[in-house]
């Protein structure tokens, strides 16, 4: 269930397809998830309750491999993989399903039809679990759009999918050129729903094509996440703890830190305790990027440290720099 490093797939009408997909797949997609969606529908509460059963049975039973690709292919630890990923999508599926069991009035479950949904950068596995289990429940088909950096996660969850025999077409995942993709999911009068999740020039576009298409739609991105050291804490002792929310995925994740602030007083012996920590915990460079535009995007940030006015307290990758200017363009 390991997907190699620049492989492309994509997954319609329970097949795979080892290349990337072009507005002809995503055409067959969008009709065979109609149909297979009217079909879906029609099942009661409690056959549904049955596929969200088997759904997390198979997460279960495939945990310590899904942990170990998840963590070959994202750079986090295994120990992370396991605690914030697989256990959380095996325990929101359980969750949903115990829920569906008890739901009062399932007539006012109307389903939306084909949702199209386009991310997550981060955290994929968990993302697109919950996003299947959710359509599942509530009786939608959904065409998936994983990011260049997510398709190792959609492969395997794929994997889990065919084992599930769903009506065909009703969950697929197509891989191509993520602008047109991304165009037709948003802008296409056939999906009548679509979320994504991204960064916020990307987003402006599929707001406005949603927009004159006036359906439905979420819009989850990025956001800056600070640290603030407290000045009575002691971060020499727990330098570990405080580093790992910017190193964990090396910085490529929604939900890393990208800012420290320190009281003036101790800042030296903080960028001293940082220092000797990242000397002392090597990373293999050469596996370090999830793709050659989070590389291209890493060698550009760093260039443009010392014009703007900051300083680099340890060159990697990671880079860890200080000092710079909050007016500067890179800070922001």
């Amino acid at each position: 269930m390991f997907l190699k490093s620049g492989t492309t797939f994509c997954y319609i009408d329970q097949e795979f397809r080892d290349q990337p997909a072009q507005a002809l797949d995503f055409v067959q997609s969008l009709h065979s998830a109609k149909e297979a969606q009217e079909k879906y529908k029609k099942l009661s509460l409690a056959e549904r309750v049955e596929y969200l059963k088997r759904f997390a049975e198979i997460i279960y039973e495939k945990k310590q491999e899904l942990v170990k690709a998840e963590a070959q292919e994202t750079f986090l630890p295994e120990f992370f993989c396991h605690d914030e990923i697989m256990d959380p999508a095996q325990e929101y599926v359980e969750n949903l399903y115990g829920e569906l069991q008890i739901f009062p009035k399932p007539e006012v479950l109307m389903p939306t039809g084909v949702i199209g949904v386009s991310g997550p950068r981060s955290l994929p596995f968990l993302y697109l679990t919950k996003w299947v289990a959710n359509a599942l429940a509530s009786a939608n088909a959904l065409i998936l759009q994983p990011t260049n950096q997510a398709m190792g996660s959609a492969f395997r969850l794929a994997g889990i999918l065919k084992k599930l025999d769903l009506p065909k077409g009703l969950i697929q995942i197509l891989n191509g050129d993520e602008q047109e993709l991304n165009s037709l999911l948003s802008g296409h009068p056939g999906v009548n729903a679509f979320l994504f999740s991204g960064n916020s020039g990307e987003a402006e576009k599929w707001i406005q094509q949603v927009s004159f298409r006036k359906k439905k739609a979420q819009f989850f991105m990025g956001a800056k996440n600070s640290a603030l050291i407290h000045p009575e804490f002691d971060f020499k002792k727990n330098i570990s703890s405080v580093l790992s929310p910017a190193l964990l995925g090396m910085g490529q994740m929604e939900f890393n830190t990208h800012r420290f602030f320190i009281s003036q007083n101790q800042e030296e012996e903080f960028y001293q305790s940082a220092q000797e920590y990242l000397q002392t915990h090597e990373v293999d460079s050469n596996r370090l990027f999830y793709s050659d535009q989070n590389r291209h995007h890493y060698e550009k940030a760093v260039s443009r440290i010392i014009p703007e006015q900051g300083k680099i307290l340890f060159s990697g990758p990671p880079t860890l720099t200080r000092d710079l200017p909050n007016c500067s363009d890179l800070q922001q």
